[in-house]
């Protein structure tokens, strides 16, 4: 494992260490075609996410609720200033550190 490997790692831990947490049901489009029946009650759902970010029905196969799903973890990270101070401040560290290792090595490869 090379450095800007282990670096992004650590990044990744840091960054993600209060993660925020979707409830995220899948084949919604079986449910809705009637091939299966429903195993967990909605209300049952909603009161297990209460302590979550939200919960989502999703279909993979229609794309129902996918894009909702994506944009409501976009909007709550983009509400996080703190998250967004943290990822910036990570990037720019990154950076710096590119540099200096590429400094240091003509061997240099990022791949």
């Amino acid at each position: 494992m090379n450095f800007i490997s282990m670096k992004a790692i650590l990044i990744f831990f840091i960054i993600f260490q209060n993660c925020k947490v979707y409830l995220c049901g899948t084949k919604k489009d079986l449910l809705d075609g009637g091939y299966v029946t429903r195993e967990v009650p909605e209300d049952i759902v909603a009161t297990y996410s209460q302590g979550l970010c939200g919960h989502f029905f999703t279909s993979s196969k229609t794309a129902e609720n996918v894009d909702e799903l994506f944009q409501k973890i976009v909007d709550d990270c983009a509400a996080d200033a703190q998250l967004m101070k943290n990822v910036e401040d990570m990037r720019v560290q990154l950076q710096k550190d590119e540099a200096a290792y590429k400094a240091k090595s003509k061997d240099y490869c990022f791949c």
